[in-house]
Formats: C-alpha cells, sequence, structure tokens
C-alpha cells in the first residue's frame, strides 16, 4: 500500500524489495521449524527488505517475522527493523550491488526515524 499510495515507483522513484525465509537445515532449530513428512524443512522466519529511492535519497526498512499464527492483530512496529539487523539475523548481505558508502548508510537507518516514509510503524 505505500507504494501505491505514495507513488513509490513513479518517474525516477524506485523501490527495491528482497524477500525470502530461513530455512538453512544446518543453522537447525533457529532457521527451520519443523520437517515435513518428506523431510523437507518449513521456514520458522519470513522476512522483507525494501529500499526506497525518492530521487534524492534512500530510505530503508526490514521486516522479520516467525511463522506463526499469531491470537491477536499485532502491530507492523512489532517486526520493523534496519536492514541491518535483519542482515545480521538471516546472515546475508541482501543489497550488496549499491556501493558500499551508499549501501552502509540507508542498512543502518531505523525506520522509526522516516515515518513520513512508512507510516503506520
Amino acid at each position: 500500500s505505500w507504494a501505491r499510495e505514495k507513488g513509490m515507483a513513479e518517474g525516477n522513484k524506485v523501490l527495491y524489495v528482497a524477500k525470502g525465509i530461513t530455512c538453512d537445515a544446518n543453522k537447525g532449530n533457529n532457521f527451520v521449524m519443523a520437517y515435513g513428512t518428506t523431510g523437507i524443512p518449513v521456514a520458522k522466519y519470513f522476512w522483507m527488505a525494501v529500499v526506497y529511492y525518492d530521487g534524492a535519497n534512500y530510505y530503508s526498512i526490514a521486516f522479520l517475522t516467525e511463522h506463526d499464527k499469531p491470537s491477536t492483530q499485532r502491530p507492523l512496529k512489532k517486526y520493523a527493523m534496519s536492514v541491518d539487523e535483519l542482515e545480521a539475523f538471516i546472515g546475508q548481505d541482501l543489497f550488496f550491488n549499491f556501493p558500499d558508502a551508499q549501501e552502509e548508510a540507508f542498512e543502518s537507518q531505523s525506520p522509526e526515524n522516516h515515518l513520513d516514509i512508512w507510516p503506520g510503524i
């Protein structure tokens, strides 16, 4: 909804999105919730990282959620974090194609510092 409401992919604006799961059997119960009847691991976490370029500046936000069914609706803020925090958790560098200085600047941003970009967190 942010992309539609804010026109995040119009004109010279760009939205980069990376999504994935944690399903590394080598990390055991940290990343695998269970194993299916065929022995295929079931992810314990789902994640998403978003980088938004508004034509002048880069902004980023990441989310990590456990693969469960909460008994109540949880606020989006509970799952929001910096891209750096997500990368540290999953052990991957997600936006490695950006120049290092640029990547370091936006990946370290706290989403709460940009509520005008990420309303609702």
